[in-house]
């Protein structure tokens, strides 16, 4: 990041830090001084009130006039004189409304600063304690329940407008009509405040709780890739590809693929398909092998053997993996975190268990009524639909339905007629016995052979307590559960039946206490092994100091930079080139060098991509947050617009990105190209074909949710939809001279594409998750500010198809 001097500082929160220091000081003496000159104007000072009161708001907003006198003054025609005084204008509106919140907690700030204040006086004078106490957001919001200064003085704000208006009435009362104004606002302050801090609407409001279940199915079937193909073979890594029906599989792993894999990981966690300890497991194997694989200056190069790790010719680092590989780096670093905080169980989970059974009856009966195995399933699925999201409930049912389940896997297993396959059979037994383990592992007070003892901690079994309970909690839950235990063994030293369950459960508390433990100290050792990996990734490799942007990778053998280099904001460089700021390994204006370029189509202006495809449009939303009306939220929807326009004559599912075709080369395997819209492109290389990626519809979950969800649904009527998601492609090479023909099916599953499948519905369903957890890595947050790019009122129209 460049400091005044223009060199690069090596440490960017640090520079962001003393900034924020000075400003917030500035802001405090303002507001300070500010609310004790109205003060004075109302109870002290001479000549009406009123034109002190005048004067103080005057003072506030003279500069916003002088800077809209002088942006008016600088006014030049070019060509663009309405879009520039609109932008003028909407600035100066803007500050009118800055000037009025700035009023209206007024107050309240001054209420916080000086509690700040005294309370510095107070620890560096007297108590000399606490001199470092820190808070972070996190933290604040898990504390809910305890108010934090700025709530206790938002309560009293009003208090002190009313305070002060009886005081004006009694002591100055021709001053009360001019302190009104500003008294209403600090009266009504708390409601604004509401107001301002509602949340954005979701995206999940968009949709309905059927198209929420369909996700999930897809999410759980695209899962299956992850876990039938990071196999021990392949160290746990994940393989680029699988083709053809006979799972031909390409045992090669990218930097992307492994990121993506990582994430894919806590995906499946986050909505609930493999427990926290299993995710804990899995990721643990798949990160062990993966950060001994050799490396070039902290960079994964380009490609690697999965089964022996070894680097593949020719050895290049690509500049855009490594941003890929960084973004989800950190996000499994945060991820790993606020797993320690969350709850143990969740609905999700026992949801999750219920989809298990439903895919493992559909499979039972697809393989006909010689399995045997169809109608027992089909029961047990049945069972499980009536209990509902009943935690209690399923607890108590957990033990009963898993034997059953567990009977029909042994069956299927040694008959002749069983199931031909019976991969998500295997499945749903493993994961019950997933929950059954992590029950008795963590709260085993909730089994039922302990419902007896039930009366002394009736308070752990509500379900609203249960539902959070956290990792970070149960050792001092379990605590107190044993105290709890062992007094009752004193109370009760007759009843040998009931003394032997206590003593059965208090090992069992024991044991629990020393797992939660073990299970928290080794996800905050991923997370600091996660965040080691990323340092090591210097990005100051890619940087071509001429021209000021990253260059396209280092080719390792030739041990040269290429010439080539990112220079467009709408690609998935921009994540590298984010994450490369963020770490502070390049400056701040290599995000200003991408070109900013747009083309007009139907009446919309978008960004210029390479391509046009969705992948370059979308795929760094994944992680990096986007922001209403900015420039970048804009040509998301433009290009997603664009999409459905450019199929829409076909009558075909939309969703055009890079990915590969029915071509095969001489061995037989599918050729892999850049699918886009030509309008978007500024390069166009298969205008002459059509080819749909359904990963791409996926993408759009965050820009369009309803409308991907209806997309998605008429691609799976098409059946598309494969055992291990949505199959790679839908190529209409022959539609342009036979309409009426079908499209050949690509029988592939791409790793990075099943990974953004992943992370694009896992973000829908929860909340923006991948996005959250990247953005909770501080050195994120302060480089975030450039994400807020406002969309010009100018632009550069570099490709007109306002025609097309």
């Amino acid at each position: 990041m460049p400091g005044a001097d223009g060199k690069l500082i090596k440490n960017p929160l640090k520079f962001v830090s003393r900034w924020k220091i000075l400003d917030n000081l500035r802001r405090s003496v303002t507001e300070f001084a500010t609310f004790v000159l109205l003060l004075a104007s109302w109870f002290f000072l001479p000549a009406p009130a009123e034109y002190w009161t005048a004067a103080t708001v005057a003072l506030m907003l003279t500069p916003r006039y002088v800077q809209l006198m002088l942006s008016l003054a600088k006014l030049e025609n070019d060509g663009n004189i309405i879009a520039h005084t609109k932008q003028i204008l909407g600035d100066f509106v803007t500050g009118q409304v800055n000037v009025l919140i700035f009023f209206t907690f007024l107050a309240h700030q001054t209420l916080v600063t000086m509690d700040a204040i005294f309370r510095t006086v107070v620890r560096l004078t007297v108590t000399h304690r606490n001199l470092l106490e820190w808070e972070t957001a996190a933290q604040s919001e898990m504390e809910s329940k305890r108010k934090t200064p700025v709530d206790v003085y938002l309560d009293w704000t009003p208090v002190v407008s009313l305070v002060i208006g009886v005081l004006l009435a009694k002591f100055r009362p021709h001053a009360l009509l001019a302190a009104s104004p500003i008294l209403l606002l600090w009266l009504f302050s708390k409601p604004i405040a509401r107001w301002l801090d509602r949340p954005l609407e979701s995206g999940r409001s968009e949709i309905s709780t059927d198209d929420e279940n369909f996700l999930r199915m897809v999410a759980l079937k695209t899962w299956r890739y992850f876990r039938q193909f990071s196999t021990a073979e392949d160290q746990w890594l994940i393989p680029d590809n699988v083709q053809k029906k006979e799972c031909e599989i390409a045992h090669r792993v990218s930097p992307t693929n492994l990121g993506l894999l990582l994430n894919s990981q806590y995906a499946a966690y986050d909505l609930g398909f493999i427990t926290l300890p299993r995710y804990l497991e899995e990721t643990n194997k798949s990160f062990s092998h993966a950060k001994g694989m050799p490396k070039f200056e902290g960079h994964f190069v380009n490609w690697y053997d999965t089964r022996t790790a070894t680097p593949l010719k020719p050895l290049f680092v690509s500049s855009v993996d490594s941003g890929n590989l960084v973004c989800s780096l950190l996000t499994l670093k945060q991820g790993c975190l606020a797993a320690v905080n969350q709850a143990v169980v969740s609905e999700s989970m026992l949801q999750s268990l219920r989809e298990y059974l439903q895919l493992s009856s559909e499979e039972a009966a697809a393989c006909g009524v010689h399995s045997g195995s169809s109608a027992p399933v089909e029961s047990i699925f049945s069972e499980s639909e009536k209990l509902g999201s009943d935690i209690s409930r399923w607890i108590e049912a957990l033990p009963r339905l898993h034997e059953s389940l567990r009977l029909v896997v042994d069956k299927a297993a040694t008959s002749s007629g069983g199931l031909t396959d019976g991969w998500w059979l295997q499945e749903a037994n493993a994961r019950f016995q997933d929950v059954r383990e992590l029950l008795e592992n963590l709260l085993p007070w909730l089994l039922p052979e302990f419902h007896s003892l039930r009366t002394y901690f009736d308070d752990m079994v509500l379900p609203r307590v249960v539902c959070a309970l956290t990792i970070q909690q149960l050792p001092e839950c379990t605590q107190r559960l044993l105290t709890r235990l062992e007094q009752s063994l004193v109370l009760n030293p007759g009843d040998t039946a009931k003394q032997e369950k206590i003593h059965a459960l208090i090992g069992r508390l024991q044991r629990c206490g020393v797992y939660a433990e073990k299970i928290r100290e080794g996800l905050i050792a991923l997370a600091q092994e996660a965040d080691e990996l990323a340092k090591q990734m210097d990005f100051r490799l890619f940087y071509d100091a001429t021209r000021k942007l990253l260059s396209v990778g280092f080719d390792v053998e030739k041990k040269e930079l290429l010439a080539s280099c990112y220079d467009l904001l709408a690609s998935e460089s921009r994540s590298a080139v984010f994450v490369a700021i963020a770490k502070g390994d390049i400056p701040q204006t290599s995000w200003f060098g991408l070109g900013r370029g747009h083309t007009l189509r139907s009446g919309r202006r978008v960004l210029l991509s390479w391509t046009g495809t969705m992948f370059e449009y979308l795929m760094p939303s994944l992680w990096m947050k986007t922001y209403p009306a900015t420039l970048l939220e804009n040509s998301m929807r433009g290009a997603v617009t664009c999409q459905k326009k450019f199929v829409e004559p076909m009558l075909i599912p939309w969703g055009i990105s890079e990915g590969a075709c029915s071509d095969t080369n001489d061995a037989g395997h599918y050729q892999y190209h850049a699918y886009g819209v030509p309008s978007l492109a500024l390069k166009v290389e298969t205008a002459d074909r059509t080819v749909i990626t359904p990963y791409a519809c996926v993408l759009a979950l965050s820009v369009d949710p309803a409308g991907a969800v209806k997309n998605l649904r008429k691609m799976t009527g098409l059946g598309w939809l494969g055992p291990y998601g949505f199959y790679e492609s839908a190529d209409f090479k022959d539609c342009a001279a036979n309409p009426n023909s079908a499209p050949e099916l690509v029988y592939c599953w791409m790793a990075h594409h099943q990974g953004m499948t992943m992370l694009a519905i896992s973000n829908l369903l929860s909340e923006s998750v991948f996005q959250r957890l990247f953005h909770e890595e501080v050195m994120v947050a302060a480089t975030e500010r450039l994400l807020h790019e406002r969309v010009p009122l100018t632009f550069d129209i570099q490709k007109d198809n306002q025609a097309a």
